[in-house]
C-alpha cells in the first residue's frame, strides 16, 4: 500500500472538485447545514447505541461543520435526512470502515461528501474516492509543559494487542523525564464502571502490569472520567495509545484535551495544505487527497467472501446472535490483520 502519485502535485495536494466543494462547505462556516445530534441519538438503534457506548467516552458526539458520525448512522439513518447534509466526517476506525465498503462497495447516491481519516485511505474503494477527502489532526506548538502526562488506553485485544502495547510504552519512555507524573485513564471504562477494565478483563489487569513492570507505580495515577474532565490539562501533554485505530479514527477525548490548551506526547507529521478547519484556537484539521493505493484483488475477495456473513442494522432484529452478525470474528479477524498492516507501513 504505497502512497498513490496520481493525487499528488508538486508541492501541493491536488484540488478536486471534492476539496473545491468542501471548501465552500467551510466558508459557510455556523450556516452550513448540520447533524441535529438529538436526532441522531433518537435514530440510532439498540445495538448501534451499544457500539458507541462501548467506545465511551472516545465516541462521545461533538460538534462541527464537517458532521462527525460514524458509519453506522448511515445504516440507520433516513435517506432524506442525510441527504439533505452536505458532508459527514466519518469518526470510524479501521473494522467499521471496513465494513462499510463491504455494505457499500459503490458510492451511495444519498450520501454526500465523505471525510476519513488520512491513515484509513488505502481502504478507500477507487470508485468513492472522487467523494471522500482526508483529514489531518493539526495542533499549535506548545508553549512550555508542565510535567503532567495524560496517557488514554483503547477498548480491547482487537485494538490494543499486549505485544503492540509494549512497542507504545516504548516509545512513550523516550518521550518523558524522571519527574513527569503518569495519569493513565482506561477510555473504554466509562459505561462500564471504573473499576471493571482492570480488575473484571484479563486484557485491563494486564495492560496495568505491563505499565507498572515499565515505569515506577509511585509515578502513575489511575483516573476516572469525572476525575479527568476536572483535571486542570492546560499546560500538561497527552497520548492516545490507540497505534491501530482499529475501532475509531477520530476521538472526543483528544479534542476536548486540544481545546483546553493540552499537546500531543509527540509530535504530529505536517501535511501541506490550505484548506483547513478550527475546531478550537489550539487544533483543528486540514484536508487533502493523497490516497495511499488500494489493496488491490486478493483484498476484494476476502472482503467478498466475509461479507456474506455481515448483517446491516437495518435487518439486526431478526436474528437473536446479532452481535455476532454485526461483527462477525471473522471480519474482526480480518480487520485485525489489515490494521496492523496499515500501521507497519506508517511507520
Amino acid at each position: 500500500m504505497h502512497r498513490s502519485k496520481k493525487h499528488r502535485s508538486t508541492g501541493k495536494f491536488t484540488v478536486s472538485t471534492a476539496i473545491n466543494l468542501l471548501k465552500t462547505i467551510l466558508a459557510e462556516g455556523p450556516t452550513a447545514p448540520r447533524v441535529k445530534l438529538e436526532k441522531m441519538n433518537f435514530m440510532a438503534d439498540y445495538y448501534a447505541t451499544k457500539f458507541r457506548e462501548y467506545l465511551s467516552p472516545d465516541s462521545e458526539s461533538y460538534k462541527s461543520v464537517i458532521n462527525p458520525v460514524f458509519s453506522y448512522d448511515f445504516e440507520i439513518g433516513a435517506k432524506d435526512f442525510i441527504s439533505e447534509l452536505k458532508v459527514f466526517s466519518l469518526r470510524d476506525g479501521v473494522m467499521p470502515l471496513m465494513r462499510f465498503f463491504a455494505i457499500n462497495p459503490l458510492p451511495l447516491t444519498h450520501v454526500p461528501l465523505l471525510v476519513i481519516d488520512e491513515g484509513l485511505s488505502a481502504l478507500v474503494p477507487p470508485e468513492w474516492r472522487e467523494k471522500i477527502v482526508l483529514r489531518h489532526l493539526f495542533v499549535k506548538e506548545a508553549e512550555e509543559r508542565d510535567n503532567k502526562i495524560f496517557l488514554f488506553l483503547s477498548a480491547d485485544t482487537y485494538s490494543l494487542p499486549l505485544a503492540m502495547l509494549n512497542e507504545e510504552l516504548e516509545k512513550i519512555e523516550k518521550q518523558i523525564k524522571p519527574s513527569d507524573e503518569l495519569f493513565l485513564f482506561f477510555s473504554s471504562m466509562r459505561m462500564r464502571g471504573e473499576g471493571e477494565a482492570i480488575n473484571d478483563h484479563a486484557w485491563g489487569y494486564k495492560c496495568l502490569q505491563n505499565f507498572l513492570a515499565k515505569f515506577d507505580q509511585s509515578r502513575i495515577h489511575i483516573l476516572s472520567f469525572s476525575e479527568l474532565l476536572k483535571a486542570d490539562v492546560a499546560k500538561s501533554r497527552f497520548y492516545s495509545i490507540n497505534p491501530l485505530k482499529f475501532y475509531f479514527s477520530d476521538s472526543f477525548l483528544i479534542h476536548d484535551m486540544c481545546a483546553k490548551g493540552a499537546k500531543p506526547l509527540l509530535p504530529l507529521p505536517k501535511v501541506e495544505s490550505d484548506v483547513q478547519l478550527q475546531l478550537s484556537f489550539y487544533h483543528g484539521f486540514s484536508f487533502h487527497q493523497n490516497f495511499s493505493n488500494f489493496p488491490g484483488e486478493k483484498y476484494l475477495q476476502t472482503q467478498r467472501d466475509l461479507y456474506s456473513q455481515i448483517v446491516p442494522y437495518s435487518k439486526s432484529r431478526h436474528y437473536s446472535d446479532i452481535h455476532d452478525k454485526l461483527y462477525p470474528k471473522d471480519f474482526m479477524d480480518w480487520g485485525s490483520d489489515v490494521s496492523l498492516a496499515l500501521y507497519r507501513q506508517s511507520l
